[in-house]
């Protein structure tokens, strides 16, 4: 079914997008607050938000090894 793989593959792309949109405004997050402290204990806020990076770049790794895997218009 044609229609259906390409709706796949496109869904695929746009998920992929996402997530490289993700890591890099993640990453840009984390180096404006690297230098910024909490008032209250001496910890960096940039080492908080690096969840954000760190999730995205793991998802990415899972959406690509699952069209490496099944191909671009697998569910």
């Amino acid at each position: 079914n044609a229609p259906r793989k390409l709706v796949i593959a496109l869904k695929n792309l746009l998920v992929l997008g996402v997530l490289v949109l993700g890591v890099y405004a993640g990453y840009m997050v984390v180096l404006s607050t690297y230098f910024i402290e909490y008032q209250t204990i001496p910890f960096s806020q940039g080492f908080s938000y690096a969840a954000l990076p760190v999730g995205f770049a793991c998802s990415l790794l899972f959406v690509l090894e699952s069209i490496f895997t099944n191909g671009i218009t697998a569910d």
